[in-house]
């Protein structure tokens, strides 16, 4: 590929699939891998001009809408307005289970949506999608999840705990369990666990969706700011605002994180600067 063509690539994959300048620089990376192992003796597409093409990206973001919309966290209060707006709807008591029992285990499993969802409505890969095989209830007050691929790559997967959560009507226990008791996929373990009475199942985008015409009459365009990762940062977040109860190590082992990547789920940042600002204040006493 000539540096026009890698251009006109990195152009197309910015303006027309509105990709981060950070994705189309992975995407070009791995094109340069490709080209080494094929031998090819210009193999770079990272090319002087591609990097100019994404740094122009890069800066024009600063004057778009897109840094405008800050990615939203699903707090309890939202969760149960959620709850409420689904509860009202004309959906089947079927839909309503599915998409109701997947908002809490994400929200309380600080899942990934990608851990537990299928990305194709129709097919899935049972590797990354989570099937009832994988949920075991060990008690009436707790279920045991099993993510056999996450994003740590460990080759056992990852083992997560939920346990009833009382008197707010968000129970994640109680809710896999009617889930399970009124599902006919139920019946073949080896089906995912968020699958309609139709044979569709629930994505990512179908949920993302949904939450935020669910939440529109509640909180307006600030829907907008709602994504997958806006129901794994819930958690999280409400222990990060109070340190005196959870502490860092509490909040990256619920969120599953091996560094300190998990700042940028909470606001922890916040506490982090004032405890320092503390400390250059006490130089002067």
């Amino acid at each position: 590929m000539n540096d026009s063509f890698i251009c006109e690539f990195a152009a197309w994959a910015l303006k027309e699939k509105e990709l981060m300048p950070s994705t189309v620089t992975s995407y070009l990376s791995s094109l340069t891998t490709i080209h080494e192992l094929k031998g090819f003796q210009n193999h770079n597409c990272l090319t002087p001009l591609a990097k100019k093409v994404i740094q122009g990206a890069q800066n024009l973001r600063f004057y778009t809408n897109m840094v405008k919309c800050t990615r939203k966290v699903v707090t309890l209060p939202m969760l149960k307005l959620i709850g409420h707006e689904i509860a009202k709807s004309d959906w089947s008591k079927n839909s309503k289970q599915v998409f109701w029992s997947a908002c809490v285990t994400a929200f309380f499993g600080s899942f990934r949506l990608s851990e537990i969802l299928s990305k194709s409505e129709w097919n899935y890969n049972e590797t990354e999608t989570l099937l009832w095989s994988d949920v075991k209830f060990t008690g009436p007050d707790s279920v045991l999840i099993h993510i056999t691929v996450e994003k740590s790559r460990n080759i056992k997967g990852a083992f997560i705990d939920l346990f009833r959560f009382s008197g707010h009507n968000c129970c994640p226990v109680s809710c896999l369990k009617a889930l399970y008791d009124n599902s006919k996929s139920a019946v073949n373990s080896n089906k995912p666990v968020f699958s309609f009475e139709s044979g569709k199942l629930l994505t990512a985008d179908i949920l993302v969706n949904c939450v935020r015409e669910l939440l529109r009459p509640h909180l307006g365009d600030e829907v907008e700011g709602i994504f997958g990762h806006s129901f794994r940062a819930g958690l999280p977040a409400a222990m990060a605002d109070c340190p005196d109860i959870a502490n860092s190590e509490d909040v990256k082992s619920w969120g599953r994180w091996n560094s300190s990547s998990f700042l940028l789920y909470t606001r922890l940042k916040f506490h982090m600067r004032r405890a320092i600002f503390n400390k250059i204040m006490s130089i002067y006493d």
